[in-house]
């Protein structure tokens, strides 16, 4: 994975995914999560190359990356009570 990603706190709408600017905005609705993470991953892999911790605004979680490489897939991590997975 490239090690030029940059991330900063994003904002928490819209809510998806989204580029503003050369940066890609995430932004996901998890109401009863008490942590939630955006794992980036490489082709034909299945464990997060990078893991990034998600800034809390009410219910709506978010974070925004520049630097992303092309062909990159993403996908939320949250955890909640009692430490269960809830994505």
């Amino acid at each position: 994975m490239n090690k030029s990603i940059t991330y900063y706190k994003g904002t928490p709408y819209p809510l998806g995914a989204y580029v503003e600017k050369n940066k890609y905005n995430f932004a996901v609705f998890a109401q009863h999560a008490e942590k939630v993470f955006l794992g980036l991953f490489s082709s034909n892999t299945s464990t997060p190359q990078e893991e990034y911790p998600l800034i809390r605004t009410g219910d709506i979680w978010h974070i925004a990356l520049t630097g992303i490489p092309d062909h990159v897939t993403y996908a939320y991590r949250a955890e909640g009570p009692q430490n269960k997975k809830l994505l």
